[in-house]
């Protein structure tokens, strides 16, 4: 199957929640390279981000939908898109997409729309039980569903996020520093998706302003809001600290109580 998402911390999300369903992934960043993909391989889907550079999400199915006319193909495509937007949905199938789930992705829904479209290749495992924090930075029970309680997978995802957090951060605040909206608005949306994938909703929240304020063009109140991501941000990235160093004491206090074979 074919992924298409220009966010790094989404595209390692989505590789891992499709490989748990039994797909072979295939990872492009922009619309324009899932065209070019469709034309030189055959997959038996697609995952696609709306709102990508250089040809968004639906521009690209429009190409496709067009090319498959003259190839007598039809692959199903899944809209992946983290607008909450009005209208979005009917857009998203109006251009020619089969299905729609909303990010940050979840596994459970993931399925479900997979199952309106074709049948998944194998079953997920179930669903993981751990105690909710949803009042604190994480909601950590919704945290781990959305990764199937993969801890490496999450490890994976902090790491990156981490690394990647402080250039999201700089490219917000230059954007306002020019009074630039829609830099302002795409840096926020950037964002936004990795955040979404940490169950923060405060993060989640002051992101999703940023984002509208670009999209508007009202940066009146954007130094305000810079101040307040910035510091969600280093809450968030102190508890995702946290986070995985209490997973390695875990996983090494495991290792020292397992019995001998």
């Amino acid at each position: 199957m074919l992924v298409a998402e220009d966010n790094q911390v989404n595209q390692l999300v989505a590789t891992r929640i499709f490989q748990k369903l039994g797909y072979q992934v295939t990872v492009v960043s922009n619309g324009r390279e899932a065209f070019s993909a469709v034309q030189s391989r055959k997959f038996d889907l697609i995952a696609m981000d709306v709102q990508m550079p250089e040809m968004d999400g639906l521009d690209a199915t429009s190409a496709i939908r067009s090319w498959e006319k003259a190839a007598g193909t039809h692959i199903p495509i899944l809209a992946m898109t983290a607008h909450a937007m009005k209208g979005d949905r009917e857009r998203c199938l109006a251009a020619g997409m089969d299905g729609y789930t909303s990010k940050p992705i979840h596994i459970r829904e993931l399925e479900q729309a997979i199952a309106e479209l074709i049948s998944p290749p194998k079953p997920s495992k179930g669903p993981v039980s751990e105690a909710s924090h949803a009042d604190g930075v994480i909601d950590y029970a919704a945290l781990l569903a959305g990764v199937d309680g993969d801890r490496r997978l999450l490890r994976e995802l902090v790491g990156i996020f981490l690394a990647d957090c402080p250039q999201r951060l700089a490219e917000i605040k230059e954007a306002i520093r020019r009074g630039d909206a829609e830099a302002l608005r795409i840096a926020a949306h950037t964002l936004k998706g990795s955040v979404g994938n940490f169950a923060a909703q405060k993060a989640f929240a002051a992101s999703q302003r940023l984002e509208n304020m670009g999209r508007d063009g009202d940066l009146d109140n954007a130094d305000e809001a810079c101040v307040t991501i910035e510091s969600e941000l280093t809450f968030l990235s102190d508890e995702l600290r946290r986070m995985t160093r209490n997973f390695s004491i875990r996983k090494k206090i495991a290792r020292i109580e397992a019995p001998e074979p």
